[in-house]
């Protein structure tokens, strides 16, 4: 059962890297711009991704540092409880 999932999650991810492929192909096709324009255009996008998507990492990072900060308090203060109810 659990192969079949992996095997569905593999198979649609093969199919969405397809259809971008095939939508960025049209797209270059059927483009009404020059091939310079055309390139600095699609350069221009893939750096402002590529910085939304390192925006969007850091702040992830910074979210997983401050949970495992919260964690870390949380496991400090139950071994402090444990070990006051132990020695009580």
């Amino acid at each position: 059962m659990q192969e079949q999932r992996l095997y569905n999650r593999a198979s649609l991810a093969g199919y969405f890297i397809a259809g971008v492929a095939a939508g960025g192909a049209a797209a270059l096709l059927i483009t009404p711009y020059s091939g310079r324009v055309s390139r600095n255009k699609i350069r221009n996008q893939f750096e402002e991704g590529q910085a939304k998507v390192q925006e969007t990492t850091d702040q992830l990072a910074d979210r997983a540092r401050k949970a495992a900060a919260r964690v870390s308090a949380a496991i400090e203060v139950g071994k402090e409880e444990y070990k006051a109810k132990v020695n009580a």
